[in-house]
């Protein structure tokens, strides 16, 4: 079926209700339309299309990225997000203090909060 007979059959049943019927124009909605690819902007610094696209808009809009968080600042987003509660000081220091990569230590601490049983706790409630 396509889309415009699917939308046409919506408003034969009164499920959709539109005025572009009365010009006899339909006119489809967004969710209706092809999917189209565009090509990423050419842009510096970028890692990969999705980061070349954000790029792209915030040069426009003269903006730029914030810069990287230290790692005190990471694992306080980290579990405010996962937990709703701030990190106990000695969990902050111990990933402060973590002699592993950034994102090696970021992960570990990751995968500790998703398995705790307040990650569940609180994502429970919504």
């Amino acid at each position: 079926m396509t889309p415009l007979r699917l939308l046409t059959g919506l408003l034969g049943l009164g499920l959709l209700a539109t005025t572009a019927l009365a010009a006899e124009k339909v006119v489809l909605p967004w969710s209706f339309k092809p999917l189209k690819r565009p090509a990423p902007p050419a842009v510096d610094g970028a890692a990969d299309d999705l980061d070349r696209f954000l790029i792209a808009r915030l040069q426009a809009e003269g903006l730029a990225f914030a810069p990287p968080a230290d790692r005190a600042t990471l694992i306080r987003r980290a579990t405010l997000d996962l937990h709703g509660l701030l990190p106990a000081p000695q969990e902050v220091e111990a990933f402060v203090r973590d002699p592993r990569a950034d994102g090696e230590a970021f992960a570990a601490v990751l995968d500790r909060l998703l398995q705790s049983p307040r990650f569940g706790e609180r994502w429970a409630r919504h």
